[in-house]
């Protein structure tokens, strides 16, 4: 069932996946798996926003199941946005057309032009990919963003849907991100993800099993695909290296 995500969701322009997990059940490891998917599976272009982890972190999960993303980054299929690069530019203005709008009060503002100027560059035109090559956008996570955003959602949610309605040689980007639950709200489930979740097509809910650990079954993936008919996936996983947190989806 998570591997249908890549055709599904990641695959489809416009289209937003939200990961949202808990403090008990990581699901950083999810993101990873669906990153390499794309590259190794597809022809999509993938830009990430490491907000969290630097490169090398991604790199070194990534070569344990077979994928190079340095070389992946070389032949630009894969973009890498540092947290320190993007950080930096708040604050620093522009006068780019994209910012002579109501976004320009944004303080994402910076950081999406950032991601539209790496979207669109160095993009390579292959004559056999039927209809273009497309671009997923990254986002790990969007609690950072919160915290650049001063805590006001809708400037999350504004950048959010800038970023899926980005065009790229006439294909619009598709969007993944993570978030987790805050510990201190009262309620299960943040104000914050409320709104992600509202605006996503598909969230991946990753908690531990309600019966505990197992040997080889450690947590579960519920899949919401809000669609007219709300339609709900649950599906196992187990931790291949729980040093590195990536994992192979139970059968």
């Amino acid at each position: 069932m998570v591997e249908e995500l890549v055709d599904r969701v990641c695959c489809r322009g416009g289209s937003v996946l939200v990961i949202r997990d808990c403090v008990a059940c990581k699901g950083c490891f999810l993101l990873q798996y669906l990153l390499i998917k794309l590259l190794m599976e597809t022809n999509i272009r993938v830009v990430m926003l490491g907000l969290v982890e630097p490169f090398s972190h991604y790199a070194r999960i990534a070569r344990k199941q077979g994928c190079s993303l340095q070389s992946m980054r070389d032949n630009g299929r894969f973009v890498f946005l540092e947290q320190s690069q993007l950080l930096t530019l708040q604050g620093n203005g522009t006068d780019d057309e994209a910012n002579v709008t109501s976004f320009s009060d944004n303080p994402l503002a910076a950081v999406y032009l950032k991601v539209r100027e790496a979207a669109r560059g160095n993009v390579v035109v292959d004559p056999a990919v039927d209809g273009g090559q497309k671009t997923c956008i990254m986002i790990d996570d969007a609690s950072v963003l919160d915290i650049i955003a001063g805590g006001d959602h809708n400037f999350v949610l504004d950048f959010l849907q800038y970023c899926r309605a980005l065009t790229v040689k006439k294909q619009r980007c598709s969007v993944v991100l993570l978030t987790h639950q805050d510990v201190y709200e009262e309620s299960p489930v943040s104000s914050m993800n409320l709104a992600l979740e509202y605006a996503a097509d598909t969230v991946l809910t990753v908690e531990p099993l309600s019966t505990g650990l197992a040997v080889d079954v450690h947590g579960q993936v519920t899949i919401l695909h809000r669609t007219v008919q709300m339609e709900i996936q649950p599906s196992q996983l187990k931790a291949v290296d729980e040093q590195e947190l990536y994992f192979d989806p139970v059968k």
